[in-house]
Order: C-alpha cells, then sequence, then structure tokens
C-alpha cells in the first residue's frame, strides 16, 4: 500500500511539474503582453501629445497671421487717406504743375494696388516663406508712405512758387 500510496505521489507530482510550468509561462506571456499594451498606449499618447501641440502651433502661427494681416491693412487703410488728401491738394495746384503731380500719384495709386494684392495671398505663403513675406507688405506699405509724403512736400512747394 506504501509503494501504491508513494507512486501516487510520484505520479501526482510528475503530472503537476508541467502545469506548474505551464502556469508560470501563462503568467510570463501574460506580463509580457501587459508591458506590450502599456508600451503601446505610451506611443498613442505620445502621438496624441504631439498631434496636439501641432495644432497649437498652427493656432498660433493663424493668430500671428491674422494679426498681421489686419495691421498691414490698417496702414493700407491709412495710405489711403493721406492718397485721398494728396489728391485734393494736387487739385488745388495750377494746371501748369500738376502733370507731373498727376504722374506720380498714377504711380503710387499702382503701387498701393500691388500692395493690396500682396497682402492678399497671405493664406496662401509658406511658413518658410512668411519672414520674407512679411517684410516685402511691409517694405512697401512704408514706401508707399514715403512716397506720399514726399508728393505732398512737392505740392507744398508748388503752391508756394
Amino acid at each position: 500500500m506504501k509503494a501504491k500510496y508513494l507512486t501516487l505521489v510520484l505520479l501526482g507530482a510528475a503530472l503537476a511539474a508541467p502545469a506548474c510550468e505551464n502556469k508560470a509561462e501563462r503568467e510570463r506571456k501574460d506580463v509580457e503582453k501587459a508591458a506590450r499594451n502599456v508600451d503601446e498606449k505610451k506611443t498613442e499618447a505620445a502621438k496624441d501629445v504631439g498631434k496636439a501641440e501641432e495644432k497649437l502651433g498652427e493656432k498660433e502661427a493663424k493668430a500671428e497671421r491674422t494679426a498681421f494681416v489686419n495691421m498691414a491693412n490698417a496702414r493700407l487703410g491709412k495710405v489711403d487717406a493721406m492718397l485721398s488728401s494728396a489728391r485734393d491738394d494736387v487739385r488745388r495746384v495750377p494746371d501748369d504743375k500738376r502733370k507731373d503731380l498727376d504722374a506720380r500719384l498714377e504711380t503710387i495709386d499702382k503701387n498701393r494696388h500691388h500692395a493690396s494684392k500682396e497682402l492678399d495671398r497671405a493664406n496662401d505663403v509658406t511658413a518658410a516663406d512668411w519672414p520674407g513675406f512679411q517684410a516685402n507688405v511691409l517694405r512697401e506699405i512704408q514706401t508707399l508712405e514715403s512716397d506720399i509724403v514726399n508728393l505732398g512736400d512737392t505740392i507744398k512747394s508748388q503752391k508756394t512758387t
């Protein structure tokens, strides 16, 4: 009986050993799978953070563009007012002295139109070209302002002579 009992115990132990090994293997695989899932979740979270940062950057860039366009439009409005005043002043200059002034007004009008067209393309400019675009538009507006001031000085001198 003892031998039978001992045989059964040994047989049970022999059968239980692979079951314990299988259970340990399953647990190890479950841990590895959980670790992969955690890594995947971290990767997805990092991608989501990257997308959110990108969207925020796009919103900031759009806000910057909008602010620049609004500022440039305001300056072009000022140029329009100065140009209107210059036209009125040119009309008061005697006809014999007006021809050159009319030609300068026409040139300034063309440049004003060009600056406005250039500003209209603001949304089509790439981020890499944006700084150069801003500089060009500002330079054109400053040139317009300067040309109108110079025209005004010329008008004043024409009136006094």
